[in-house]
């Protein structure tokens, strides 16, 4: 006759520590964000194609302002946009740069949000948080917008 044999509490707490670093290691959690340089929230880009870094030294400048971001390995141009709102619903204008700076001139303009994404061979990035400027007194203010 054959005899059932049931686990020890060692097996179980093995099979246990098992299923728990499986359940955790292929966790769907979205990713968390981490905080960039100047203020600027960046979710983990892990599996996806890096965005551009936009480098701000002062949150106030003058105009004309040259904005600029870090390049990204593997990146073959970027494409940077600029809108009259944080929702980019009407964009004012596109570009496609290959270098990592562009000069912003606000002409006729009291504030506007840009964007960058990196594009690949395979396609594109996600696009950076949207960063406002707006014109003052002293010159430009620079504002993440979240």
């Amino acid at each position: 006759m054959h005899s059932e044999r049931r686990p020890g509490p060692v097996r179980l707490a093995w099979l246990f520590l098992i299923i728990s670093f499986t359940v955790l290691s292929c966790s769907t959690a979205p990713p968390e964000a981490d905080t960039a340089d100047a203020g600027q929230e960046l979710p983990d880009d892990s599996g996806y194609m890096s965005r551009p870094k936009i480098l701000i030294d002062t949150p106030v400048a003058s105009l004309p302002y040259t904005l600029k971001w870090e390049n990204v390995l593997g990146a073959r141009s970027y494409e940077l946009q600029i809108a009259d709102n944080r929702n980019f619903s009407s964009s004012l204008q596109s570009w496609t740069l290959k270098d990592t700076s562009f000069v912003v001139e606000m002409t006729g303009r009291d504030e506007v949000f840009v964007r960058i994404r990196s594009r690949y061979p395979q396609g594109y990035s996600r696009w950076t948080e949207p960063l406002r400027i707006s014109r003052t007194d002293e010159g430009i203010m620079l504002q993440w917008e979240r």
